[in-house]
């Protein structure tokens, strides 16, 4: 599942980078992007670990969503991934070490609206297109910026996905040690 939620990830990521109006700014970021869903699928093939593959992936891709957000906003959906890495936390490393997973997540939707605000009026030619003539950085035209109540939907949302699949799973856990001891208690009968 793991690979296959990276290839779709690749497949979007090769969408955008083809895009023609796209800056050569914007376009480095995409191959930072597939970069490191490359080395995610080797050390996922090499390590035979979802969790291992997961702590290398999430950090760098997180930290890549954080900038394009910075940088253009919720225009091509990146806050998702704030929403999903939290519940995937959940069921490849476990509910305990997913906490911090989803603290980080949880922080970012709550005070990003808020420091859209104080991001700098800089321009940098190399991000300049024809709908973004100056290469303004943080405040281009296309830049659809995450609204203070679109923020705090989609911190609500990292809260009820989460718990939604950190209560499913520990709900599985706990029919799991009823069927193991259920399954022994039936072994010893039939000894």
């Amino acid at each position: 599942m793991s690979v296959i939620i990276v290839f779709v990830i690749m497949c979007m990521t090769l969408a955008f980078f083809l895009e023609p109006v796209r800056s050569l700014l914007f376009r480095a970021i995409d191959i930072a992007v597939l970069i490191i869903l490359i080395t995610t699928l080797i050390v996922l093939h090499v390590t035979r670990k979802a969790e291992t593959a997961f702590y290398f992936f999430a950090p760098a891709f997180l930290t890549v969503q954080l900038i394009f957000l910075m940088l253009n906003g919720n225009r091509e959906g990146d806050v998702l991934a704030f929403l999903v890495i939290p519940s995937a936390a959940v069921v490849i490393v476990g509910p305990a070490k997913s906490r911090p997973w989803f603290a980080g997540c949880f922080v970012v939707m709550l005070f990003l609206p808020l420091l859209d605000g104080f991001l700098p009026k800089t321009s940098l030619a190399f991000n300049a297109t024809a709908l973004n003539p100056t290469g303004s950085l943080f405040q281009s035209p296309l830049k659809q910026p995450l609204e203070v109540g679109e923020g705090l939907a989609m911190t609500i949302g990292v809260f009820f996905i989460y718990f939604l699949v950190f209560s499913g799973y520990r709900q599985l856990e706990s029919a799991r040690e009823v069927i193991v001891l259920q399954k022994a208690q039936i072994e010893r009968e039939f000894e």
